[in-house]
């Protein structure tokens, strides 16, 4: 989905480009139009309420039904969503994407950042807790018409990497509540 959504949203800036400087818009934008045919016709899960990862290429031509947040923050920065698809899509992330609570003494409760998939059994290249994937999809959520939980979202990810990191004021690459215990036993210790 975040490969054809990118697809889509490169011919819809050629058509833009193409008629700006006097070409002829409509190879661009006739392409973007089927990519969106596809899409919609392939990968949007009607009854879930959000596009696949992918389709299988061969075989039964299975969609692979867990979308990490790439999937979703891409579709909804390509524009390949109406309305309701994203509002539809980041519900999705609400209910199916790993949401761990950031917490410290004297924090009121409520804050989460998320992990960029679902996907077991866990591997560490395809389900970390990344600021930059956190903040993308919290951009999706303002996208989406959902300020409040985009807020909320990114402030979780701030108190979680620049409050409560190793290294105060600074966003890492992942998240500090994701570090080992044993890292965070140091961590205090040295402190």
């Amino acid at each position: 989905t975040h490969s054809s959504a990118y697809n889509y949203r490169a011919n819809k800036m050629a058509a833009f480009l193409a008629s700006l400087i006097g070409e002829d818009p409509s190879p661009y934008q006739n392409e973007a139009e089927q990519i969106l045919k596809a899409m919609n016709k392939r990968l949007w899960m009607q009854g879930k309420g959000c596009w696949a990862e992918y389709q299988d290429f061969m075989g039964h031509r299975r969609l692979h039904e867990s979308p990490g947040l790439w999937t979703i923050y891409h579709a909804l920065d390509s524009d390949v969503a109406d309305p309701f698809q994203a509002y539809q899509a980041t519900r999705d992330v609400d209910t199916e994407i790993p949401h761990i609570p950031v917490y410290a003494d004297g924090l009121e409760e409520g804050y989460a950042t998320i992990a960029t998939t679902n996907w077991l059994p866990y591997s560490w290249s395809i389900n970390n807790v990344a600021f930059a994937e956190v903040m993308h999809t919290a951009l999706a959520y303002f996208q989406a018409g959902r300020p409040e939980e985009a807020y909320r979202l990114m402030k979780s990810s701030f108190l979680d990497g620049m409050y409560l990191g190793n290294s105060p004021g600074n966003l890492g690459k992942s998240a500090f509540m994701m570090l080992p215990v044993e890292s965070v036993i140091v961590t205090l210790e040295i402190r």
